[in-house]
């Protein structure tokens, strides 16, 4: 189930075995999934979590920004924004309007200003809200940025990963080709040495735990 908002918490902690959360910087992330866990423990169970976001990967960072300003501004012309709009919470709520093209007090954003608003971090961006429904915080940067913080993210018991961009098919395959095998190695872990046995089970598990 989904944990976008907090009113949703005690359902999720009572009924799922999967939480599902929105992307967060990493302090709020961690405080959402600890919060959550502390109550499902409450009700005598413990939760998995996974992340729900979209993912635009390219060879640099600025090519991968570039791609999604892109994106953004040929949406604005199609696009009637809704403030509010599947938001994740009251922290994501000024990013996210001024990604629609509306400020806190009402006035009017410049294209170039609101799409800069929208960014969490070097790799994060609450603009995704405004493109389609869903979740409004996805990742941008590099094959590589999105390989380590896909992989970070896992590292910190997020196991379902949830991942989408427009346009589906080209990004799909994208996102097969260049961060998939990186993520693979890295649930392998290091490179057996020489001689080392590496059972076939193991080496199933790594694979399927990306």
């Amino acid at each position: 189930l989904e944990a976008f908002d907090e009113r949703a918490f005690d359902l999720v902690a009572e009924h799922a075995d999967v939480a599902l959360l929105p992307l967060l910087p990493e302090d709020e992330l961690r405080a959402r999934r600890d919060a959550l866990q502390e109550r499902a423990r409450a009700h005598g169970r413990v939760l998995e979590f996974g992340l729900v976001a979209d993912v635009l990967a390219r060879r640099s960072a600025p090519a991968a920004w570039d791609a999604l300003r892109q994106q953004w501004l040929q949406a604005q012309s199609r696009t009637v924004a809704l403030p509010g709009l599947g938001l994740v919470g009251a922290a994501e709520a000024g990013p996210a309007r001024s990604a629609a093209g509306t400020s806190d007090a009402g006035r009017s954003v410049e294209p170039t200003e609101a799409f800069e608003a929208a960014r969490l971090d070097e790799h994060l961006w609450a603009g995704f809200g405004t493109l389609r429904p869903g979740a409004p915080v996805g990742l941008v940067g590099s094959y590589e940025d999105i390989t380590r913080r896909l992989a970070g993210w896992v590292d910190q018991g997020f196991h379902h990963l949830f991942l989408s961009s427009p346009p589906h098919v080209e990004e799909a395959y994208r996102f097969a080709d260049a961060v998939v095998p990186a993520l693979r190695r890295h649930a392998a872990g290091p490179a057996p040495a020489a001689g080392s046995p590496q059972t076939l089970d193991a080496a199933q598990a790594a694979v399927a735990a990306t």
